[in-house]
């Protein structure tokens, strides 16, 4: 039990990010399928596969190696990672339920605005930019929403 406290302690980040990872394809398996395979469950399931490739990469490469010291996490940043995982979840469903593109808009602009800082005017200006060049991809390679 000591082994597997300390493990966790040690790897918190991406078990966490493991379990969002696998929670995301759970509930995007039931999006549409479409015969390119560029359907609306393309960007999550990437970004789900990122995550857990990259935590499992990251728990095998320090797996053998002891800890130099005890690290206390920055209250700020903890709660900046909460925030991004909670907006996360809420994009997947806005994405899944309402549209896509409505999903993508409401991360880009909660992202800027409450973790990033960034002022109104650089948020509206990016998530305008970012949608209208998403939309334009969309239309060009013509995938399905």
């Amino acid at each position: 039990m000591k082994k597997l406290s300390i493990f966790l302690k040690k790897n918190s980040l991406p078990v966490t990010l493991i379990i969002l990872g696998l929670l995301v394809l759970y509930w995007i398996r039931d999006y549409r399928q479409v015969p390119s395979g560029l359907s609306p469950a393309f960007f999550p399931r990437l970004v789900a596969l990122l995550m857990i490739g990259f935590s499992i990469l990251t728990i095998s490469i320090h797996f053998k190696k002891d800890n130099k010291g005890e690290f206390t996490p920055n209250k700020i940043a903890n709660q900046k990672i909460m925030l991004t995982t909670v907006f996360f979840v809420v994009t997947i469903n806005l994405m899944k339920y309402v549209h896509v593109i409505i999903g993508i808009i409401f991360f880009l602009l909660v992202y800027l605005l409450l973790i990033a800082k960034l002022s109104w005017k650089k948020t509206v200006i990016i998530t305008t930019v970012g949608t209208l060049i998403l939309y334009g991809m969309i239309f060009v390679l013509r995938i399905s929403l």
